[in-house]
């Protein structure tokens, strides 16, 4: 279901395809689905972790 989110090449990433289970009430195929909010199929799982990651971070910085 997630591709080749763990490569470390950064390959593949999650593209659109059979859905997994979801708490979602709607599906949209063409892209990956996360809690119902959907993102394209062309972003980096990579990218949403350094997202991710600098929000963290400026949490912590900021408190």
């Amino acid at each position: 279901m997630f591709g080749a989110m763990t490569s470390l090449t950064g390959g593949g990433g999650l593209k659109g395809g059979s859905a997994g289970p979801s708490a979602a009430k709607s599906s949209n195929q063409s892209g990956q689905s996360i809690g119902g909010i959907n993102m394209g199929g062309g972003v980096s799982p990579w990218l949403i972790v350094a997202i991710a990651i600098t929000v963290v971070v400026a949490l912590k910085v900021l408190k």
